[in-house]
């Protein structure tokens, strides 16, 4: 178990048209295996910082990347470049899990002059995506949070919606307040709020903007509880899902939650202490998968029990994966994301690796 929560990264588990050709990096294998072997073919698209760097120029010393979004066929990368100078730029790209990078759009560049902060939260709304940015209100002398619209075929923003929630609501109770998490759930907005009070406490709830108004609920495991903290928040189905760490009766206790974003009745999972931080892909089938060093595993997350899927040595790919995260997975198909850092700690290499069960000869 110890051995499992030790390999388990912390998933669910936030320009030009592109003209959807491969990445240069792309590469694939395939080896013929004899009948009775199990063998997985890859195909691997590389994203270098240096490619990075080259697209958005200016001397960049450092590229870091993270992802989001990912669903049955592509995934969005967020990239931060800086440099010694203090300068910096935010890049959004999509990408099919084949290799294909569907676009692109630069948010330093759209927003150039102009007071803003980008936290590279990014989500989905029916079939759109929306990158989160606050922008300086002179007349209200505060940083307003707007959803921009992310338009990868023309490689801009657009059609900007605003994510404030109602004033009311977020004066209630605390000192400080703030959106976490963002998640679309269909043509739903849900919101993840947390407030800080003066007393130290944290408090969570969720807003549902579904066209007709805000719906509020105020997320709580029963009398005498108290959550610590929420994260991996994200669309699950028609639901939401979560893991939460939460005290109850002087004890630490995790669980994995869905939240039906309608009728707010929530499911809750009960999950051993060493999946806290843990990223998981979660299937439509609620089952979780997690990437370990040498393998893919599937996850029973009330036993804490791992059972093999695909062992790396069944592939031509030769790298440690313990920092992988999953992407997708069915019966003949595999896709892991890994972001590898360089040694300086300033780059990282990102990879889409997509393993593909063979036939039998």
């Amino acid at each position: 178990m110890k051995k499992l929560a030790v390999f388990l990264a912390a998933l669910f588990l936030l320009p030009c048209l592109a003209s959807c050709k491969k990445s240069k990096k792309n590469s694939s294998s395939v080896k013929t295996i004899s009948e009775d072997s199990t063998w997985w073919n890859d195909s691997v698209t590389t994203i270098s910082p240096d490619e990075i760097k080259e697209t958005l120029g200016g001397g960049f010393t450092g590229v870091l990347a993270s992802y989001t979004c990912p669903d049955e066929d592509s995934v969005i990368l967020l990239f931060n470049a800086s440099s010694e100078d203090g300068a910096a730029a935010e890049l959004i790209r999509h990408y099919t899990y084949d290799g294909k990078l569907i676009g692109e759009a630069n948010i330093t560049d759209f927003f150039n002059g102009k007071d803003f902060r980008y936290d590279r939260n990014v989500f989905s709304l029916g079939e759109k995506y929306y990158a989160q940015v606050s922008l300086y209100d002179e007349s209200k002398d505060t940083y307003v949070d707007y959803g921009y619209e992310i338009d990868f075929e023309n490689g801009t923003l657009k059609d900007p919606i605003a994510l404030e929630l109602p004033e009311t609501e977020m004066k209630i109770g605390g000192t400080c307040t703030s959106i976490n998490s963002i998640a679309g759930v269909g043509d739903d907005l849900v919101y993840l709020v947390s407030t800080s009070t003066e007393s130290g406490t944290i408090t969570y709830q969720v807003f549902v903007n579904d066209g007709t108004g805000m719906k509020t609920h105020d997320l709580n495991f029963g009398r005498g509880t108290q959550i610590d903290y929420i994260n991996n928040f994200s669309r699950c189905g028609d639901k939401v899902a979560f893991i939460a760490e939460y005290i109850e009766a002087g004890n630490v206790k995790l669980c994995y939650c869905t939240l039906d974003i309608h009728s707010f009745e929530i499911n809750k999972t009960e999950m051993p202490l060493e999946f806290s931080f843990a990223e998981f892909y979660v299937d439509p089938k609620n089952e979780a998968y997690a990437c370990e060093e040498q393998k893919i595993v599937k996850v029973d997350l009330s036993a804490g029990t791992a059972t093999d899927v695909l062992n790396f040595n069944t592939t031509y790919l030769f790298d440690s994966y313990r920092d992988g995260r999953v992407l997708k997975v069915t019966d003949n198909e595999i896709v892991i994301i890994t972001l590898k850092q360089s040694f300086t700690g300033l780059d990282c290499e990102t990879k889409i690796i997509t393993l593909t069960k063979a036939d039998k000869n």
